[in-house]
């Protein structure tokens, strides 16, 4: 019995630090980053080991432990520990990102939480006509919307708001990577720029034959110097180019589909100066308690913006929490 619980041990411990060093070897294929994502679960993990292997008096295996989880928390602590920007005593801009989830059996929930909700503005992913008829009752407390779900039949964003819409545009920013719901508002007399997106699984690499077929010929794919060639990373290179026909004030937000201290996040936020580090809003999968879901789904602000308040909201049927921001100016 003894050695089997020394086996298990061993075993577990070769598998974090295995995982953790697994975006290592992108070179070799860019989808291995994905393993970035379950970073705080691997630190936590790999710290209860070394406690596990310190009891067992297993030292080697305290040791490993111990490297996988202090290189965890370095990749994970820069985000977190971000230091909030200080805020001026304003007035709030309450925001909600939701992915709706395709086959939500019970949009009605959706409907009734937004009602509930206060919030300004809203976006929304993984629409279909279906749910948009659903949602149709909250159209007079969010009068203002855009989409392109009738226009486009691989889109899958809206945006609502509280707020009149300047220049509202629903579609494809960059060849055929990236779908956006967008418009800009004016809020405090200051124009402000909201867009939602919702970027692909870390899973299509950029020679993809799905991705290639769609592709226009001569088409030039955005790209982050440096980054794992993914269609994620694309996408995010596209946006990038794109956000700077919106005013300095902006808030993104969406179904990023990778975390804050991801590669492709922090190149994101280098090129753009949008920031979403120092929250944690543990949205996917909702099925799973709390420590075991991973916070894909964002929200970037920028400009004289800074979200003081980020936070998962309740469950509402959808495989994703809401995230619901509270954003507010820098002094």
């Amino acid at each position: 019995m003894k050695g089997f619980r020394r086996f298990v041990l061993w075993f577990c411990c070769l598998g974090s630090v295995g995982l953790t060093a697994l975006p290592v070897l992108a070179w070799i294929d860019p989808r291995l980053v994905i393993a970035q994502a379950f970073a705080l679960q691997l630190g936590a993990g790999s710290l209860a080991l070394a406690f596990l292997a310190v009891i067992a008096r297993r030292w080697l295996v305290t040791l490993l432990c111990l490297i996988a989880a202090l290189w965890n928390a370095m990749l994970v602590g820069p985000a977190l520990l971000h230091a909030p920007e200080s805020v001026a005593p304003s007035p709030v801009l309450k925001v909600i990102s939701l992915n709706v989830q395709f086959d939500n059996p019970d949009p009605a929930r959706i409907r009734d939480y937004l009602l509930k909700s206060d919030a300004d503005v809203v976006g929304l992913v993984e629409m279909t006509p279906r749910i948009k008829a659903a949602l149709e009752p909250s159209t007079a407390a969010y009068p203002y919307r855009v989409d392109c779900l009738d226009a486009d039949p691989s889109c899958d964003v809206m945006l609502l708001s509280k707020h009149p819409f300047k220049e509202p545009f629903a579609g494809v920013v960059d060849q055929e990577y990236t779908h956006v719901a967008a418009a800009t508002i004016d809020w405090q007399n200051r124009p402000v720029g909201i867009v939602v997106t919702h970027l692909s699984w870390p899973f299509i690499k950029a020679d993809a034959p799905v991705l290639v077929a769609t592709t226009r010929p001569g088409d030039a794919a955005p790209s982050f110097p440096g980054a794992p060639r993914l269609q994620q990373t694309m996408q995010m290179a596209g946006l990038a180019q794109y956000l700077p026909h919106f005013p300095n004030d902006l808030v993104l937000m969406g179904d990023f589909n990778s975390v804050a201290w991801s590669t492709g996040q922090a190149d994101f936020r280098m090129v753009t100066g949008l920031e979403n580090r120092g929250h944690i809003a543990l949205t996917w999968p909702s099925l799973l308690p709390w420590p075991l879901r991973i916070p894909i789904d964002q929200v970037f602000t920028g400009g004289k913006l800074t979200a003081y308040r980020v936070a998962p909201g309740p469950d509402v049927g959808s495989d994703h929490l809401p995230v619901t921001a509270e954003i507010t100016l820098k002094p």
